[in-house]
C-alpha cells in the first residue's frame, strides 16, 4: 500500500512539474504572439543603365572639358526596408537606401569610409508609430512626408505626427510637425553646428506643420490638407508660406481618375527691392487619368503651375514653389520614373518661377499579361517667358519602350529609347554655353528590378 501511495505521489510531481499553470500558459502564449510578429522585410533593387548623347540642348564642343558631351552610366540601388511590430500596438520602421552606386565611381573595396568612392548609404526611414487608446496614434522619426498632391512637399524629413483613425484605419485626420534640412545656415558656418549639439538651436531652422485627413466617399477617397511652412534659415530674411492641399481619386466606370489642386499664399521679409517684404501667392493643379483592359491600357496627365511675371517691383511673387514630383510619364521633362536625375527640366522652370504646363499621353499593348509595349509622347511650355525667350516652349519628348514583367511582378525589366527635341525656353534653363541652342537629346535606357 506503501509503495502504491508512493507511486502516486511521485506521478502527480511529475505531471506538476511538466504541466504549466494556466498563468504559464498565459505566459506561453504571449511569448508564442510575440514570435508570431516576426519582422517584415520589403526589397526594392535596381540596376540602371543610361545613355544619353548629350547633357544639354547644345551640341556645340566645349574646348575646355571635351569629355563633358555625353552621359553614359551604370548604377545599382537597394533598398530594404524592415516593418516590426514587437506587439500589435507598436510599429517599428528602418529603410536605408544603398546607392545609387556607379559602376565606374563607386569602390566596394574601398577601406576609408570619408572617400569621395565608398559606396553610398542614406538611411531613408528611421521611425517608430503607436497605437494609443481611442483610436489616437503617435508616430516620430524619420519618414517620407509629402503633401496629398506631392506637388508641394515630397521627401524624407524628420518629423512627428498626432493623429486619430478610424473605419478599420481606412480613414484618419492628423497633425504633424517636422524640420526639414536647412543647406543655408546649418551647412555654412565655420563650426558645422550639425557636429555638435550645443551648437543648434530653433532660430535659423526651417520647420514644417500640417493638417491632413483621409475621407472615404463610396470608392473614391478625399484628401484636404493644408500645410505651413516656416524658413528661419537667411538670416533677416524669414518666409512663411501656406499651402492648401486637396487630391480626389477614384473610378469613374472603367477609368481610374485623380485630381490634385494647390494653393499658396505667404510672406518673404526683407525678399525683395531694398529689402522690402515680398508677398507670395501661387497655384498648382494636375489631372490624371489611367485605364488598363485586357491588352491595352492609357495613361493622361495633365500639370500646370503658376509663374511670377518676374517685376520685382511689384513686391508679389506668383510662383508656385514646386516640390519636383509629378504624376507625368516622361523622362525628361519631368522625373524619371525609372531613375531620378535630379535635373528635370520641370524643377529648372520652377527654380526660374516661369510656370509650366505640361501634358503627356502613354499608350500601352499587352499582347500577354506579362509583356508591354508603350509609346508615350509629352509637351511641355512655360507660362512667362519674360525671364527666358519669347518661345514659351520648353520641349516635345517622344518615347517607346518595353516592359516584361514575370514571376507575379516580383521582377521587372524595362528597356526604353527616345528624345527631347527643346524649345529655346527649354534650352535657356537648360543649356551651360550657348542658351539660344536647340540641337535634340536622345537617350536609350534599361532597368531591372526585383521587388518583393
Amino acid at each position: 500500500m506503501r509503495r502504491f501511495i508512493t507511486l502516486i505521489a511521485l506521478a502527480f510531481l511529475l505531471f506538476a512539474f511538466f504541466t504549466p499553470t494556466a498563468a504559464a500558459q498565459e505566459d506561453n502564449l504571449a511569448d508564442e504572439k510575440m514570435f508570431a510578429m516576426v519582422p517584415m522585410i520589403h526589397l526594392d533593387f535596381k540596376n540602371f543603365f543610361l545613355y544619353q548623347n548629350d547633357r544639354d540642348f547644345d551640341r556645340g564642343k566645349a574646348l575646355y572639358d571635351e569629355n563633358k558631351q555625353t552621359v553614359g552610366y551604370f548604377a545599382t540601388t537597394l533598398t530594404p526596408a524592415l516593418t516590426w511590430n514587437p506587439i500589435e500596438e507598436v510599429t517599428l520602421q528602418y529603410t536605408v537606401q544603398i546607392g545609387e552606386n556607379l559602376w565606374s565611381r563607386n569602390d566596394a573595396e574601398q577601406r576609408n569610409p570619408a572617400a569621395a568612392d565608398v559606396p553610398t548609404f542614406l538611411h531613408k526611414e528611421i521611425w517608430s508609430s503607436v497605437r494609443l487608446p481611442g483610436d489616437l496614434f503617435v508616430q516620430a522619426g524619420y519618414k517620407h512626408v509629402n503633401d496629398p498632391t506631392r506637388l508641394f512637399l515630397d521627401r524624407d524629413i524628420g518629423a512627428v505626427t498626432l493623429g486619430w483613425m478610424w473605419d478599420a484605419d481606412a480613414q484618419w485626420v492628423r497633425l504633424s510637425f517636422g524640420q526639414i534640412p536647412d543647406g543655408v545656415f546649418e551647412n555654412t558656418t565655420a563650426e558645422l553646428p550639425a557636429s555638435e549639439f550645443e551648437q543648434n538651436n530653433f532660430e535659423n531652422d526651417v520647420f514644417v506643420y500640417a493638417a491632413e485627413s483621409r475621407l472615404l466617399a463610396g470608392s473614391w477617397s478625399l484628401n484636404p490638407a493644408v500645410f505651413g511652412l516656416t524658413d528661419k534659415s537667411e538670416i533677416g530674411r524669414e518666409m512663411n508660406l501656406l499651402t492648401s492641399a486637396f487630391n480626389a481619386a477614384g473610378p469613374a466606370g472603367p477609368v481610374a481618375l485623380s485630381f490634385d489642386i494647390a494653393g499658396q499664399w505667404g510672406l518673404h521679409r526683407n525678399g525683395g527691392i531694398d529689402n522690402r517684404d515680398v508677398d507670395m501667392a501661387g497655384y498648382a493643379a494636375q489631372v490624371s487619368a489611367r485605364m488598363m483592359m485586357q491588352h491595352f491600357g492609357w495613361r493622361l496627365n495633365l500639370l500646370g503651375f503658376s509663374a511670377d511675371d518676374g517685376d520685382k517691383n511689384d513686391l508679389l511673387d506668383t510662383g508656385f514653389t514646386y516640390s519636383g514630383f509629378s504624376r507625368s510619364s516622361t523622362v525628361v521633362l519631368s522625373e524619371n520614373e525609372l531613375q531620378d536625375q535630379y535635373d528635370n527640366l520641370d524643377e529648372r522652370v520652377a527654380a526660374q518661377r516661369a510656370g509650366l504646363f505640361l501634358a503627356d499621353l502613354r499608350l500601352s499593348a499587352m499582347p500577354v499579361p506579362s509583356l508591354e509595349f508603350f509609346v508615350s509622347g509629352g509637351y511641355g511650355r512655360v507660362l512667362e517667358t519674360k525671364n527666358l525667350d519669347d518661345d514659351a516652349t520648353v520641349g516635345t519628348e517622344i518615347n517607346g519602350g518595353v516592359v516584361w514583367s514575370m514571376y507575379h511582378d516580383i521582377v521587372d525589366m524595362t528597356v526604353l529609347g527616345g528624345g527631347v527635341l527643346p524649345g529655346k525656353s527649354g534650352a535657356m534653363v537648360k543649356n551651360e554655353i550657348d542658351p539660344e541652342a536647340t540641337d535634340s537629346i536622345y537617350y536609350g535606357q534599361a532597368l531591372m528590378g526585383v521587388h518583393f
